[in-house]
């Protein structure tokens, strides 16, 4: 039998899961078995979500990753992720991976690959300081605006006030 976890608390989904899928703004972004996510994530967000869990060993703040997810209803162009993603360059903003194996047993969506075996380390410019305001670390990371966001935004807000999504003929 199989069970079906979701949520965002990784360290609680490694105690129960074998297997585990990671997904950003709706989209499988990495799958595999569990301790080898945990050692060695393969995704971008998948790394930075590692990095943002509490540690056991050692007392810290909390770092966040950079950023904010992006509006559901006008995803950005290519990578739902290129917008907080410390490794993004051209093709990341005009075309959406697929996902790709990138070992055994392993499979992740990041235009990375095949070219890397694993995922280089975080670029020298990218700080996770749990000091720093989020908006500056946002601002550091991201670099551009997110067009139509703040539309997709309001325009959601205004359907939930005036009830839901209507539906249409025949729903």
């Amino acid at each position: 039998s199989a069970v079906v976890l979701i949520g965002h608390d990784m360290g609680l989904i490694a105690q129960f899961a074998d297997l585990i899928g990671v997904m950003y703004a709706g989209r499988l972004v990495e799958i595999g078995p569990v301790d080898d996510i945990l050692l060695s994530p393969r995704h971008p967000y998948t790394r930075l979500l590692i990095e943002s869990l509490p540690r056991l060993t050692a007392k810290g703040k909390l770092v966040g990753i950079p950023g904010l997810p992006p509006a559901l209803l006008s995803l950005p162009p290519g990578c739902a992720f290129n917008p907080r993603c410390p490794y993004a360059f051209e093709r990341c903003m005009t075309e959406v991976p697929p996902v790709i194996e990138v070992g055994p047993s392993r499979r992740a969506a990041c235009h990375l690959y095949p070219e890397h075996s694993v995922l280089p380390p975080l670029p020298s410019s990218v700080i996770l300081d749990p000091d720093a305001p989020m908006a500056e670390v946002s601002q550091q990371m991201e670099g551009r605006e997110e067009p139509g966001r703040a539309d997709a935004q309001a325009a959601l807000a205004d359907e939930l006030m005036a009830g839901g999504p209507s539906a249409s003929p025949g729903d």
